[in-house]
């Protein structure tokens, strides 16, 4: 395994390239939104992100299986006569079978669900089933896209998946504005263009692939149980986590549906999709790192493999105080700015998103570590445990009355108690140095967290209504918060790096 600043360089690269394809989709994301939400209206809105979510929770093995591909590509990378077109072709077989599967379950839980639990308007049941059947699609579609991303992530490749995702998100813009000017059903209209989406990046994912690992990616069927079985254990625990992950955020939808109907649904996809820009700075660069990580424990570097989960989990969380901190300080602002007039229930929503954010990105280096051992059954029993169990607790929660964000707060709650879970057995398992993480990652942490804290109290003591007074403190808190990151958060040593880097530049 190369330890070399080369190979630290090559993840600084990746993390840069994956930061920028990140950035564009969120702005395209971002400004479609605004356009897809006054085209479509909050309740059409809500009752898109409900039909497909139920496909989503159906989804969940095949899911984890992006996890599971990666893993298995990346280990037989660090063979000396490892066979990638096989671990593809096995792969791409089990992808096969699984959107057989998800055909099926969709086809019948699914439409069983819509037509007797759905909480859908008078009339927009016929829209219900046309999205749902548009989202079985989609979903086959990203099944078999999964190999092809999993083969180019573990080639590190990121710079052509940045421009393979950026190409496809770019797709949002006219759909937008087709959308904006159709005179029939915006919903159903919407649903296709999501579809034709999905075919793109597909499209694309191959023919890269084919371009330049063709003998990896020609098929080949191959005989033998046993690596199926290994990867479908594997994968069936890696599974639980996918559970757990989709099955509380779909699961959610699905409560607030029953509760609360579809408007509040509309301002709980809004808060949701929030989470879905900001989290990605977290799997991002837990992306960029996880193949060293993955190739730095199976060569027996453990030094360097707890050294970089260590720099990936306090880099996490500083990159996500960074984004956290001046959103929560104007958010009102600046979903005024976003999305005109905004829904009734999404301020609250998106505040406790953004804490329960934060909760889930204590720990972004352990992940990466967890999957190189490849003992992953007891994290994801417990761990996975700890998630869904906020499914039925939630529903106690709002049968009693209780406010539709108590779903959020639990979730919190249970994400800071799967953390500690996995730092108990990381350390039953492989002798993780948890004191030496702590001091390396948290304590820094909570001196900036602290100074954050007096800023805002502060902050919040001085009224102010101009426009141009909350983009000057939203500007002053994202300087603060990245002079306080800095001064409090690295070590000599980093910040020496960051001067030689910049006195380079």
């Amino acid at each position: 395994m190369d330890s070399t600043p080369k190979a630290n360089k090559r993840i600084a690269i990746n993390t840069f390239i994956i930061y920028v394809r990140m950035a564009a989709v969120t702005v395209i994301g971002l400004f479609t939104t605004r356009y897809i939400l006054q085209a479509l209206g909050v309740s059409d809105y809500g009752l898109y992100n409900v039909v497909a979510g139920l496909i989503a929770m159906l989804n969940i093995i095949s899911t984890a299986m992006h996890t599971t591909t990666r893993r298995y590509i990346n280990v037989e990378m660090g063979k000396t006569n490892g066979n990638l077109n096989k671990i593809f072709n096995i792969s791409l077989l089990l992808h096969i079978g699984f959107g057989l599967f998800v055909f099926f379950l969709a086809e019948t839980i699914g439409l069983y669900y819509i037509y007797h639990y759905l909480n859908v308007e008078p009339g927009k049941l016929s829209d219900a089933l046309f999205v749902f059947q548009i989202s079985t699609v989609i979903s086959v579609i990203g099944l078999m896209n999964v190999p092809y991303q999993g083969l180019l992530s573990a080639y590190e490749k990121f710079a052509q998946i940045a421009i393979i995702d950026f190409l496809t998100a770019l797709f949002k813009v006219p759909l937008v504005i087709g959308l904006i000017y159709y005179p029939g059903n915006s919903l159903r209209f919407y649903a296709i263009g999501m579809c034709l989406m999905s075919l793109i990046s597909f499209l694309l994912y191959t023919y890269a692939c084919y371009k330049q690992y063709k003998p990896v990616v020609s098929l080949k069927f191959y005989k033998g149980l046993s690596l199926y079985k290994e990867i479908l254990v594997f994968n069936n625990y890696t599974a639980l986590g996918a559970f757990a992950y989709i099955g509380r955020s779909q699961g959610a939808t699905m409560l607030i549906n029953y509760f609360f109907g579809t408007i509040v649904n509309g301002a709980f996809a809004i808060a949701y999709q929030i989470e879905n820009y900001v989290i990605l700075l977290v799997n991002n660069l837990s992306t960029a790192s996880e193949p060293q990580i993955t190739q730095s424990y199976s060569s027996g570097d453990i030094k360097r493999t707890f050294n970089l989960a260590e720099k990936i989990s306090k880099y996490s969380i500083i990159i996500m105080l960074i984004i956290i901190f001046p959103l929560n300080i104007e958010l009102e602002f600046l979903l005024s700015l976003w999305l005109g007039q905004i829904p009734d229930n999404s301020l609250i929503f998106c505040r406790w998103i953004l804490a329960s954010l934060f909760v889930r990105s204590l720990a972004a280096g352990i992940p990466p570590i967890i999957q190189a051992t490849g003992k992953v059954k007891w994290f994801q029993i417990i761990g996975s445990t700890l998630l869904i169990i906020g499914i039925p607790i939630s529903f106690i929660l709002l049968y009693y009355d209780f406010p539709a964000e108590s779903v959020i707060i639990t979730f919190l709650l249970l994400d800071f108690g799967n953390k500690i879970s996995n730092f108990w057995l990381l350390n039953r398992m492989i002798r993780f140095d948890l004191k030496h993480f702590i001091r390396s990652v948290y304590i820094p942490i909570a001196y900036i967290s602290i100074a954050l804290s007096i800023f805002a109290f502060i902050i919040h003591l001085i009224p102010y209504t101009h426009w141009g007074t909350h983009i000057l403190v939203g500007c002053i808190s994202l300087l603060y918060v990245i002079v306080i990151s800095y001064a409090i958060g690295l070590t000599k040593s980093e910040k020496d790096t960051i001067q030689q880097k910049i006195s380079k530049k």
